[in-house]
């Protein structure tokens, strides 16, 4: 049993972190992307910068939230 919070602890606190990237990127002001060595586009090359952090900050609220979904579904059918 304690192996199982430990894990679903775990999983909550790697699933926070994307969510919590998502929520930084949604309200950004200028454009923001993941720190993957590209630089981000200047705010003239957009049509819109509100949306293009919209919908990439969603990406990653969606992604985080969907990991931990996974998670606790396979915790489940792992018990069972």
């Amino acid at each position: 049993m304690a192996d199982t919070i430990i894990y679903l602890v775990i999983s909550l606190l790697v699933s926070l972190i994307f969510v919590i990237l998502g929520i930084g990127q949604y309200r950004a002001e200028k454009p923001v992307v993941i720190n993957t060595g590209e630089k981000p586009p200047r705010e003239d090359e957009l049509i819109s910068v509100t949306e293009w952090n919209h919908r990439h900050g969603r990406n990653f609220i969606i992604f985080g939230l969907c990991a931990f979904y996974y998670v606790i579904n396979c915790d489940m059918l792992r018990e069972s």
